[in-house]
């Protein structure tokens, strides 16, 4: 009965913690500032003036598109990227435009005479788009040699631009027609229930800040007893190690996921609300059911990298560990649903059930293989407490094994 008594304390001591709410504040805050007000669907009609948009796959059409956009951003001198899943706008500098304008010119085809020629042949002034200049793709341009010159622009914009590869399929946009449009909502309304397609989003955004606020209760638990100097008692208890390890890890899985859940039954009220005032059958579990399967892995596996760094080195290094990996996942990410092996699997739309369904086996091996990931670091940590309780591992200087009262 050790472990039901070390676990309740242990979220006794996390409610006594200022770490633990300002985690909460932060998870709110972003809830707020994101998703606080969803944008309902509605049901497309015959003859609407527009139905939206969807994505070509055409490899022509992207790279034209995608020269529209570069070369308009290219005259402004502002580049809008998202280096970490968030707006950032770049102005480059003298040399960094030059490089940037011999990108431009290889995939047009003209130097720069030719292009300032094109402009002012069309009556146009710099800051207008390709396709307001009539610039076109150069014939003899390949889509790959195309891909390798949109990773170097990518590059000289530091990374997260819309000209990076997870994002450039994304870039050509075309007008949806009416049928797209009518399946589009069907999938939403009969095969995810309403719910599913709002739960992905939902997870999309929280799984952003619940891949690196756990590692902060993490740390801030385990250090609390470093400097309350409470290792040596600890050290002494009977309780076994793997029992004190993961009564504390477990306990900040839980309490981090509390007002998480909380958060999923709030929405889940609001969306049965309004599925009943329009005659929708909801699935009132859908964000519990993405948020256990979507958010939880996260949560556990930064709530391990806190405690196994921790624990190893006595200090706060783990936030740093978690927070280079949550950068470099949020600069990688497939917003539109990739899902890939990222930390941080994306979805950042409404719908789009079918990418969803095409990448759903991927994205469940994503998590279990995190959950695992996360197990092992936390039976890790476990070995790493049992072996300084032994004396195996110096603490602070000394031994375990010298510390007056070890059993």
């Amino acid at each position: 009965m050790m472990f039901p008594s070390l676990f309740l304390n242990e979220c006794r001591q996390t409610l006594k913690c200022k770490t633990y709410y300002i985690i909460i504040i932060c998870m709110l805050i972003f809830f707020i500032s994101q998703l606080s007000a969803f944008d309902m669907i509605n049901k497309p009609e015959p003859n609407q003036e527009s139905y939206g948009f969807t994505f070509s796959s055409d490899e022509r059409l992207i790279m034209e598109t995608a020269l529209q956009v570069l070369i308009g951003e290219y005259n402004a001198n502002r580049y809008v990227t998202y280096p970490i899943g968030f707006y950032k706008e770049v102005t480059l500098s003298e040399k960094k435009q030059a490089k940037m304008l011999e990108i431009i010119r290889e995939i047009s085809g003209l130097d720069e005479d030719e292009l300032k020629a094109a402009y002012e042949s069309n009556g146009i002034n710099p800051g207008v788009s390709a396709e307001q200049a009539k610039l076109s793709i150069a014939e003899d341009i390949s889509y790959e040699r195309f891909m390798e010159l949109m990773k170097q622009a990518d590059k000289l914009l530091g990374g997260g631009s819309m000209y990076r590869k997870s994002y450039i399929k994304y870039i050509a946009r075309v007008p949806a027609s009416f049928n797209e449009a009518l399946q589009a909502y069907n999938d939403i309304i009969y095969k995810e229930r309403l719910t599913g397609a709002y739960a992905r989003l939902f997870c999309d955004y929280l799984g952003i800040v619940l891949a690196i606020l756990p590692v902060f209760l993490a740390v801030t638990r385990a250090l609390r007893d470093k400097r309350g100097g409470a290792n040596q008692v600890i050290f002494s208890k009977k309780a076994g190690s793997a029992s004190i390890i993961l009564s504390r890890y477990l306990s900040t899985v839980l309490m981090i996921m509390l007002p998480v859940l909380a958060i999923a039954g709030y929405l889940s009220v609001q969306f049965l609300y309004y599925g009943a005032n329009e005659g929708i059958d909801v699935d009132v579990f859908a964000f519990f059911k993405y948020s256990l399967f979507w958010l939880l892995p996260a949560v556990m596996i930064s709530s391990s990298v806190g405690i196994f760094l921790t624990e190893l080195t006595q200090t706060a290094i783990a936030i740093v560990a978690m927070g280079i990996w949550w950068f470099v996942s949020m600069s990688v990410a497939d917003l539109g649903g990739g899902y890939g092996w990222n930390l941080i699997p994306r979805h950042n739309t409404i719908g789009n059930y079918q990418v969803f369904i095409d990448n759903f086996k991927i994205l469940v091996l994503n998590r279990i293989g995190y959950s695992l990931l996360a197990i092992l670091l936390a039976a890790a940590a476990v070995l790493v407490y049992d072996l300084k309780r032994r004396g195996k591992l110096a603490i602070y200087g000394k031994r375990a094994s010298n510390i007056k009262g070890k059993p």
